[in-house]
């Protein structure tokens, strides 16, 4: 299944590419009829980019969690660099360009869209390529464009940063040009495209899994007059949050909770189950509140007996925060067993909720194919 998925995916963006490209083209053809201005014309663009971002990310299996907001108003966007995915990260709200090495624009498709949006291509061994590179950015920003640039100038797997490249940061603090930095880690390290590994059977590979799942988070505006400063308080923040993100996707274990209880067996056929005290089954929560004239929801129920909900509020004893955790504890861990034992016959009748807000399961005479009159469907 993996390679085919792969294989669809694949050609999906590139025919997604291809069809961009063709309605970019047949678009700018129509404005420079229309004699539109420098401004609609790339505004229009960045529309159509930001579209085109969206839909490889829901193609290419992509699940981004966002964390922080990107800026309003143009500013040069500084994230980390892992991989060719990186560039689809930035759904940023004002027309932006990017900052690319030289040796991608020759690439068949991803090459010829890049440059047709702008981008500003970048020869680091040249000091001519990157003065002009500079040049180029203070241009576009002085015009209100933003800039997403990856200042370690290549790909590393990390966690820790390559060392950032300071000639744009003395192009911003020279003119007082601000900065954000995004911090970009993926789940999967190896997707970093390292070690002079092919495109294609790397793509290929990462392609193929079913979910491709990166931590975007998003800084502070910084402004600054000394370039070295700049450099390192935007390195040490965003290497900062690549370790502590590392951290978290790297994390062992399940935070679920499952109630165990004993059994008394009392012959072959024959055994006591434990009772479960401080319980209720949701059905009986439901009816009681509907009795009362009160939303038969769990959410109006955490209401009444726990409070409102408070993010402020410290874990343990019998706060709201605390009663929810327990309950999507208790879920996680719920839906595992279940799904792994093949339990039905699941229903609000033998699904309890106990006092401190999580839920217990009973009655597991269905489970490992067994079925309630032979239905083998739920």
């Amino acid at each position: 299944m993996r390679p085919i998925r792969a294989f669809v995916r694949i050609v999906l963006f590139l025919a997604l590419c291809l069809a961009t490209i063709v309605l970019m083209m047949l678009g700018f053809a129509v404005l420079r009829a229309r004699q539109a201005s420098q401004q609609d014309v790339r505004h229009w663009t960045h529309k159509r980019f930001v579209r085109f971002v969206k839909r490889v990310q829901a193609v290419m299996g992509l699940r981004v969690n966002w964390e922080g907001q990107f800026p309003d108003k143009p500013a040069v966007l500084m994230g980390n660099h892992r991989s060719y995915v990186d560039a689809v990260l930035f759904p940023v709200g004002f027309p932006v360009v990017y900052v690319g090495r030289i040796e991608s624009k020759s690439w068949p498709i991803i090459g010829w869209g890049a440059t047709l949006l702008g981008t500003i291509w970048v020869d680091r061994k040249s000091k001519d390529s990157r003065r002009a590179t500079r040049a180029a950015v203070r241009n576009r920003l002085s015009e209100g464009m933003g800039i997403v640039i990856f200042p370690e100038g290549t790909t590393f797997k990390g966690p820790e940063l390559l060392e950032y490249r300071p000639g744009m940061f003395y192009t911003c603090a020279e003119e007082g040009f601000p900065i954000v930095p995004v911090a970009l880690e993926y789940r999967d390290p190896n997707i970093a495209w390292v070690d002079n590994a092919w495109f294609i059977p790397h793509a290929f590979h990462h392609f193929g899994a079913k979910h491709i799942d990166v931590t975007v988070r998003v800084g502070n505006t910084v402004n600054m007059n000394n370039a070295e400063a700049l450099r390192s308080h935007v390195r040490s923040w965003t290497e900062a949050q690549c370790l502590e993100m590392r951290r978290a996707f790297d994390k062992h274990g399940v935070d679920a909770w499952l109630r165990p209880y004993g059994i008394t067996c009392c012959g072959a056929r024959a055994g006591l189950v434990e009772t479960m005290s401080d319980c209720h089954s949701i059905d009986h929560i439901k009816q009681a509140m509907t009795g009362l004239d009160l939303e038969p929801d769990l959410a109006t129920y955490f209401d009444i007996v726990y409070g409102p909900y408070d993010d402020r509020q410290p874990t343990g004893g019998t706060s709201r925060k605390e009663a929810s955790l327990n309950f999507a504890r208790s879920l996680a861990g719920a839906s595992l067993l279940c799904y792994a034992l093949d339990v039905k016959d699941r229903h609000n009748g033998n699904i309890m909720l106990d006092r401190a807000g999580r839920l217990v399961h009973i009655d597991f005479g269905y489970m490992l194919g067994r079925t309630p009159g032979g239905l083998n469907f739920e």
